[in-house]
């Protein structure tokens, strides 16, 4: 999705440039799609994440995003910086922020069950919310699994996002 390039030899860190595919992609996903972007470090996603968020809550959907506390303290900060009034679209329940780290997803192997009351409820709620009638997911769970060392409940996690993306015609982004 985004490759670094370096502007002098004397800068330590990369710039991230994001294709215009890319960012075509982010700013208007088909319905049913299932985005994965892989990162090394959770800076280099930041921006894939907000492109994502801001342009969905720009087009009047609701967004739902399943990160660890550290993560939504870095996208919400990036948000902030982009005149995205964060706080106030949660109060709405446009902008909705669940913990991967510690959802009840992750404490077992995920069920159907359990998937639909915790993740499917809240794209209901977003979709209801939503003045579009759309939502937007961004989750890190499978990738919380497999920091767990859960490969098995990440592949079982995987299919219930993609169940999820089918039935609901919403776009997920996840990242690893």
């Amino acid at each position: 999705f985004i490759r670094a390039v370096s502007r002098s030899r004397d800068q330590a860190s990369a710039e991230l440039i994001m294709t215009p595919k890319t960012a075509a992609l982010l700013a208007d996903p088909p319905p049913k799609t299932h985005m994965v972007h892989p990162y090394s470090n959770f800076e280099q996603i930041v921006p894939v994440v907000t492109r994502f968020v801001g342009e969905g809550l720009a087009r009047g959907e609701s967004i739902i995003l399943l990160v660890t506390s550290e993560h939504r303290q870095a996208i919400t900060e990036r948000l902030i910086q982009d005149a995205v009034d964060a706080h106030v679209l949660e109060g709405q329940g446009r902008l909705v922020f669940l913990d991967a780290a510690e959802s009840t997803l992750l404490h077992d192997a995920p069920t159907p069950a359990v998937f639909d009351a915790f993740v499917g409820a809240a794209v209901r709620h977003g979709i209801a919310s939503a003045p579009s009638g759309k939502v937007r997911v961004y989750g890190e769970t499978v990738n919380e699994l497999c920091s767990r060392g859960s490969a098995e409940a990440a592949l079982q996690m995987e299919e219930l996002w993609n169940s999820l993306e089918e039935s609901e015609f919403i776009p997920v982004l996840c990242s690893y």
